[in-house]
């Protein structure tokens, strides 16, 4: 079914293309996101920053980097 789907969508993929693009610069707003997704994909991992005390460690300076390395990250949208 996918080799299928695929040969389908090969035959007429520049007339697809044209007519998403075309529907996007419209105002289509999910043909819109179809493209953006595709020039410029979400990245799937970011690096969280966050300043920490000098190197003094105190032990509730400790603490708190046990806690933020244990604690589960999540990505805010």
């Amino acid at each position: 079914m996918t080799l299928l789907v695929e040969k389908l969508m090969h035959d007429d993929a520049t007339e697809i293309v044209r007519a998403v693009i075309a529907a996007a610069r419209g105002g289509d707003m999910v043909a819109c996101k179809i493209v953006l997704d595709r020039i410029c994909p979400a990245r799937k991992g970011r690096p969280i920053r966050f300043d920490l005390p000098e190197k003094r460690a105190t032990s509730r300076t400790l603490r708190r980097r046990s806690a933020l390395s244990s604690a589960p990250w999540r990505m805010a949208n």
